[in-house]
């Protein structure tokens, strides 16, 4: 289950994201570009409070990988 906080850091960062599928959409299903993944990168490290690897970042392919490795 996505913390309520996560949940709404999705719905903020992401045009429609409860409307376009939720956290199992795909970020292409999402419609979200690269200047859209940084955006969405800086805020979910604010939440957690570090960096996230590279590597790790490069492997989600959906908000829910997101939910899942914080």
């Amino acid at each position: 289950m996505i913390s309520p906080d996560l949940y709404a850091i999705f719905s903020i960062e992401i045009v429609g994201f409860a409307d376009a599928g939720g956290p199992s959409a795909s970020f292409e299903q999402l419609g979200m570009d690269s200047f859209d993944l940084i955006s969405l990168r800086a805020a979910v490290e604010t939440f957690v409070g570090h960096a996230i690897d590279d590597h790790l970042w490069s492997s989600f392919h959906s908000p829910k990988d997101i939910a899942d490795a914080i």
